[in-house]
């Protein structure tokens, strides 16, 4: 783990929440249940890496406490400014996802949760063990403040009965191009994180590859039309959460481990 902070390397760092406060509250007094007061909540972060599997559990009285998943790996400046500011704008959008309510996103609404995923995924990278973390990704996410355009991130609904999931796991990316008589690996991440009912995924790869869900997932970076000829018209395109199919507790393990959409 960095001694300084990952984005700008100052020191000394702070903890930052992997499950944001704003995220508890939310989680304290939405389905899926346990939803009555006092009731026992269990959150799970699980982090794979070379098969082997780590399971960090955390348990909290609805209304009482809040998860505490956090890695201290960012300073209190990025913290506070940037990071922050992406935290508020991702906020409102992400809350009635939680609680289950129908949105419709636009372009920028996509970009502001895409931005937030990203960020949360980078940070979780670092709770992984040393040698999983890709520098050059955290360094752009420093300067750019959104997710590389390699990457794909997207959205689902969650129609299981846990209040919170983590997943976060090395993942591989094998390249075959006719030109080299080998396939290369390319070093990448699966991260995946259930709020209520919000599910969103990182797949961080370097080079771009299109893994194209069909029902139950909604990408939302990079977004098709903000690659087309006029980006002038991507403002028009709008996403409908949640998916006319969710998720399940089998189907989001699945999801966690590949990001293959599950068949079903």
């Amino acid at each position: 783990m960095a001694s300084g902070c990952i984005f700008c390397g100052n020191t000394p760092t702070t903890a930052e929440h992997l499950i944001p406060v704003w995220a508890g509250d939310v989680l304290a007094r939405t389905k899926p249940p346990p939803s009555g007061p006092d009731k026992v909540i269990r959150a799970h972060h699980k982090r794979w890496s070379e098969g082997a599997e780590e399971d960090v559990r955390q348990e909290w009285f609805r209304k009482k406490d809040a998860p505490e998943f956090v890695v201290k790996c960012v300073c209190a400046e990025c913290n506070g400014g940037w990071m922050s500011d992406i935290e508020s704008a991702a906020q409102p959008i992400l809350t009635p996802m939680i609680e289950d309510q129908r949105v419709t996103l636009d372009t920028g609404d996509q970009e502001k949760v895409a931005k937030w995923l990203g960020l949360k995924a980078i940070v979780a990278q670092h709770a992984l063990p040393p040698g999983q973390t890709v520098p050059e990704w955290t360094n752009a996410f420093a300067i750019e403040r959104s997710p590389p355009t390699s990457w794909q991130i997207r959205i689902a609904r969650y129609q299981g009965t846990d209040p919170m999931f983590l997943g976060n796991t090395g993942l591989d990316t094998t390249v075959i191009h006719t030109l080299v008589p080998f396939t290369m690996k390319r070093p990448g991440f699966l991260f995946t994180a259930q709020l209520g009912h919000f599910v969103g995924q990182v797949l961080g790869m370097r080079q771009q590859a299109w893994i194209m869900p069909v029902r139950r997932f909604v990408q939302v970076w990079p977004h098709p039309l903000l690659r087309t000829s006029s980006p002038a018209v991507a403002h028009i395109v709008s996403v409908t959460w949640p998916p006319e199919c969710g998720l399940d507790d089998s189907d989001l393990k699945k999801c966690a481990h590949d990001p293959v959409e599950p068949k079903g």
